[in-house]
């Protein structure tokens, strides 16, 4: 499993096949510091990476929002 630290330099690789997997795996990770590395992505030359920080964006939004009504239901902070 890659650290974000891992993906971020992926995110930055020439190849935009590196990029477009960096992309895929910092929204699997399900981690708040994936999210800055995904915004930057947005910016990318290949619409497919853009696209895919896109997708990656919103299933980590998702995925915190759901964590915090979790979170608030279960009384936990």
């Amino acid at each position: 499993v890659a650290s974000i630290p891992d993906l971020v330099l992926a995110a930055r690789h020439p190849d935009y096949f590196v990029r477009r997997d960096a992309a895929q795996m910092l929204g699997r990770v399900f981690a708040r510091e994936a999210a800055p590395p995904l915004l930057e992505m947005l910016k990318d030359d290949s619409e497919v990476v853009r696209q895919i920080a896109k997708d990656s964006l919103d299933q980590l939004a998702e995925y915190l929002d759901a964590r915090t009504k979790w979170d608030e239901r279960l009384n936990r902070k």
